[in-house]
C-alpha cells in the first residue's frame, strides 16, 4: 500500500510510539548480538558461527516485533523512497534504530572482556586489509540490495535471516559485513573514533537498499504474468512449426 505525505498524524497515536519503542529494541538485540558474536571469534575464524547467528537473531527479532521499519535504516529509508511509509514514520523510526544501535554498543561495551573489545568499537564495521574503498563500496552495496530484495517479495522472517547469513559468509572474505547503517554509526559514536571508510557503512547500504527497492516497485508495476509468459511461447512455438 502506497504512503504518501508527511504522516504527522500518526504521531498522536499510542500505536505508532509502540511500534517505535519496538524498533529501539529490536535494533539493540540485532546489534548488540551481532557484535558481541563478531568480538568474541575477532572476526577472523568461525564464519559460518558469525553468519548464522546474525541471520538467526535477526529472525527472531522480526518474528517477535514484526516488519515495521526492519531495525536497520537503511531499509526504513528505502521504504520511503518506494512511498510505502510517510516522512514522519521514516524520520522516528530511523532514530529509534539509531538509538537502540548505540544502547546495544554501550551494552556490548562493558560485557566484552578487554582481548575482545576493538579499538574502533564492540563490533566495529571495517574491511579486511586488502579490500579497497570500491570493493568495501561495492559488497555493502550489493550486498544490501539483495537484502532489500528479498524483503520487499514481503517473505517469511526465517528467508530474511537465511538471506542475511548466506550474505554475510559470502562477502566475509572482503569485512565484517554490516549491512545496517545504524551498526557502523553505533560503533563511531561509542568509541568516538571515525575511520576514512565510515561513510561507506554509513552510504552503501542505504543507495543499495532503495535501488533494490525502486527495481522491485518497478518491476512490480509492469505485472507480468506468468501464464501469459507461457500463452506467448507457445503461441510463437506453433507460428514457427508453421
Amino acid at each position: 500500500m502506497v504512503k504518501t505525505g508527511i504522516g504527522a498524524d500518526e504521531v498522536k497515536k499510542l500505536k505508532f510510539w509502540q511500534i517505535a519503542a519496538s524498533e529501539i529494541i529490536g535494533t539493540l538485540f540485532v546489534v548488540l548480538f551481532t557484535s558481541l558474536i563478531v568480538n568474541r571469534h575477532d572476526g577472523k575464524s568461525v564464519i559460518m558461527t558469525i553468519s548464522l547467528v546474525s541471520g538467526l537473531v535477526y529472525s527472531i527479532v522480526l518474528f517477535t516485533f514484526g516488519n515495521h521499519g526492519y531495525f536497520n535504516p537503511a531499509i526504513t529509508i528505502s521504504l520511503f523512497c518506494a512511498q510505502r511509509i510517510p516522512l514522519v514514520r521514516m524520520g522516528v523510526f530511523v532514530a529509534s534504530q539509531l538509538c537502540g544501535a548505540i544502547l546495544a554498543q554501550v551494552l556490548a561495551s562493558y560485557v566484552l572482556l578487554n582481548s575482545w573489545y576493538s579499538s574502533m568499537g564492540p563490533g566495529a564495521t571495517m574491511p579486511h586489509n586488502d579490500v579497497n574503498l570500491i570493493q568495501l563500496f561495492s559488497v555493502e552495496f550489493f550486498g544490501s540490495a539483495v537484502i532489500s530484495a528479498i524483503i520487499s517479495t514481503k517473505c517469511s522472517a526465517l528467508v530474511i535471516g537465511l538471506t542475511i547469513s548466506t550474505i554475510t559468509a559470502a562477502m566475509f572474505p572482503f569485512e565484517m559485513g554490516s549491512f545496517n547503517p545504524a551498526r557502523g554509526m553505533a560503533s563511531n559514536i561509542v568509541a568516538g573514533k571515525v575511520t576514512s571508510y565510515c561513510w561507506v557503512y554509513w552510504l552503501a547500504p542505504t543507495f543499495g537498499a532503495i535501488a533494490a527497492r525502486l527495481i522491485m516497485v518497478a518491476v512490480d508495476k509492469m505485472k507480468i504474468d506468468p501464464d501469459e509468459i507461457e500463452k506467448n511461447q507457445f503461441r510463437m512455438l506453433g507460428e514457427h512449426s508453421d
